[in-house]
């Protein structure tokens, strides 16, 4: 008697360990299809900020085109500092805001009235609003400083920037000139953009131009 009560009293022990066991099981392994779906939705909400990050970089720095089949020879991505915008032919403003310059060779054939022509449809298609232009900017002074003072102001020592020749050369040849101001997505940018005919040896001939974007 004493056996089977022995016996009896095992089986249930046995009986309550495999249960528990059981229970155990069905409480810490998790849904494999619902962890791989959790995995998925981290990794599409990650994807989504990643490409957000991008459209608004796309949308902010690379707003404003290269004009068609042109070289960019530097693009100095400078960071937030002050600009010296030429507004009219008797004014400064003073922007501070994230700025970028990017300095470019036409294809040859073009002149530099016909890419600030394209330039100043593409702030119209933008929606823009263009603030000044001139066909002779180096003839304008302010303050008793002149237009090429204020282009160079934070135009210097910016990695290969003083290695390119033409580079340094540009201010020197611009005949072109347009400043202009563009909304877009609640932030405000302004553009500067100077296109000019180079004339001197292998270094520098043939037109450039550059685009300076300053978002504030």
């Amino acid at each position: 008697m004493k056996k089977a009560n022995t016996f009896t009293v095992s089986t249930l022990i046995i009986s309550f360990l495999l249960i528990a066991s059981g229970c155990r099981v069905r409480v810490d392994v998790a849904d494999p299809a619902r962890a791989a779906r959790g995995v998925a939705q981290v990794a599409t909400e990650s994807r989504s900020a990643e490409d957000a990050d991008v459209k608004e970089e796309k949308l902010i720095s690379d707003i404003i085109p290269i004009f068609a089949d042109s070289e960019v020879k530097y693009d100095d991505k400078i960071g937030f500092e002050e600009y010296y915008l030429v507004k009219s032919d008797s004014t400064i403003k003073s922007i501070a805001g994230d700025i970028r310059r990017q300095f470019c060779e036409a294809p040859e054939g073009r002149s530099p009235l016909e890419i600030m022509r394209y330039y100043q449809r593409t702030i119209e298609e933008l929606e823009g609003e263009i603030i000044f232009q001139s066909r002779a900017p180096r003839s304008i002074e302010i303050d008793d400083q002149s237009f090429e003072s204020y282009f160079n102001k934070e135009r210097v020592s910016r990695g290969m920037s003083t290695y390119v020749w033409d580079f340094y050369r540009f201010p020197l040849s611009i005949s072109e000139f347009m400043a202009a101001r563009i909304t877009e997505n609640g932030k405000e940018m302004h553009v500067a953009i100077a296109a000019g005919r180079g004339s001197g040896g292998a270094e520098y001939h043939g037109v450039r131009f550059e685009i300076v974007t300053v978002v504030d």
